[in-house]
């Protein structure tokens, strides 16, 4: 789970339908909402890159995931009712894992964190009902097969490069029958708008460092480089410069479906469904 947050990981879902969401929420409930939620919010620093000191817009950011999420479940079937079980996937200090007794008070809830400081943090704030299991690079989750109704992982699948189809594989492995996944991802069409617009936050962050490209293997990357369309279906960017966290990952719709699709039934594919920057693969158990 080599995770790197991009700058705007913190840039709030303007354009996806956590905003819509939110909005349909209403400001009276959002406030009692906030009333109820006595979980302390965590420091800047641990927050993944999410939001910086804005504490409203970090708090109704993962909200508006957990509300989204719900409904996605609802969409698709899925109650989240007395005996449902959650796995937050990359939770990091609980953006979203905090507001899901919102949206399923009864439901089980576990979250899977690399950072060993988060899960610190974590441990130490989350209601202790909230598990939190310290996760690991190599695949392998301590939790029995078909056990989760609800799976969620967000901004993981963008920085993992060698297992990223083991990780999907051992998702799949404790994802019920009649259960649900959401794994956001950089899609193509971040290329596009890398290629056209040189001040790109993300391609002038890959060219502030030294930056390999694979495909096509290329060691050290050059503004040439996004002139005309991304060489593959999976693009990923190693930072030279960072020992850990260094990966991202950019996938094609076609390359979810199809790749992804070897483990999970393709129920959607959500635009704008992790800031501006992530789409969302929204899968089904295979029977």
């Amino acid at each position: 789970m080599e995770r790197s947050p991009l700058p705007d990981a913190s840039g709030r879902h303007d354009k996806g339908p956590q905003a819509r969401i939110l909005e349909e929420t209403g400001r009276e409930r959002l406030a009692e909402l906030a009333l109820e939620d006595d979980v302390p919010l965590p420091d800047t620093a641990d927050r993944e890159g999410y939001l910086g000191g804005d504490h409203v817009g970090y708090w109704l950011h993962g909200l508006g995931d957990a509300l989204w999420l719900g409904q996605i479940a609802e969409r698709h079937g899925v109650a989240l009712g007395k005996d449902a079980r959650i796995l937050d996937f990359g939770c990091s200090t609980g953006r979203v894992l905090r507001h899901f007794p919102s949206v399923a008070p009864a439901a089980e809830l576990r979250g899977v964190e690399i950072n060993a400081g988060y899960v610190s943090w974590a441990r130490t704030n989350l209601p202790p009902s909230t598990a939190i299991v310290q996760g690991t690079v190599i695949p392998g989750l301590p939790f029995p097969d078909a056990h989760f109704d609800l799976i969620y992982a967000g901004s993981v699948f963008t920085h993992i490069d060698e297992f990223e189809e083991s990780w999907l594989a051992e998702l799949g492995r404790v994802l019920r029958p009649t259960g649900v996944v959401v794994l956001t991802f950089h899609p193509q069409r971040l290329w596009g708008e890398m290629a056209s617009d040189p001040n790109h936050f993300i391609r002038t962050r890959f060219l502030s460092t030294r930056t390999r490209m694979d495909p096509p293997g290329k060691a050290e990357i050059s503004d040439a480089d996004f002139q005309g369309d991304a060489p593959g279906g999976r693009v990923v960017f190693t930072n030279l410069d960072w020992p850990i966290h260094n990966l991202d990952v950019l996938h094609s719709h076609e390359w979810v479906q199809a790749r992804w699709g070897q483990f999970f039934d393709v129920s959607e594919i959500v635009e704008h469904a992790h800031g501006n920057h992530q789409d969302a693969f929204v899968g089904r158990a295979r029977p």
